[in-house]
């Protein structure tokens, strides 16, 4: 999963709905947002293919790509992650989606430094 290179007030804050600024197509979600390098290569070498998977996707586009990928890495460079509301998000939603995955199958979902603070964020508020 991509992350954010800042906390962008104008994107990723929801609106007085609740409702976040629509990140158009897939490709367009990944503009503004990063994974080192050295994650992917760390990744690739241990075999995986990497699917970059944006943080700013709806959720109709997140669960479209959850169910074409096996697992899901999540990093956290910075401590913005932690900052970032539709971040968070997005990773209570992976974690969601996750857990009634591997009701029935396996679905490996690991995380790392800030990534991982938010993961356990998650897991408390659901």
């Amino acid at each position: 999963m991509t992350q954010p290179y800042t906390n962008d007030a104008v994107i990723d804050q929801a609106d007085k709905f609740g409702n976040f600024k629509s990140a158009g197509s897939p490709k367009e979600a990944l503009a503004g947002t990063f994974i080192m390098n050295s994650h992917i290569k760390y990744l690739q070498q241990g075999g995986a293919r990497i699917v970059p998977i944006s943080y700013r996707l709806n959720a109709d586009q997140l669960n479209r790509i959850l169910t074409q990928v096996n697992g899901i890495y999540i990093p956290g460079d910075t401590p913005i992650v932690l900052e970032n509301e539709r971040y968070l998000n997005k990773v209570r939603a992976i974690l969601q989606w996750a857990q009634d995955k591997n009701k029935d199958d396996h679905f490996p979902l690991v995380a790392i430094s800030y990534g991982y603070l938010a993961l356990m964020m998650a897991g408390i508020q659901s």
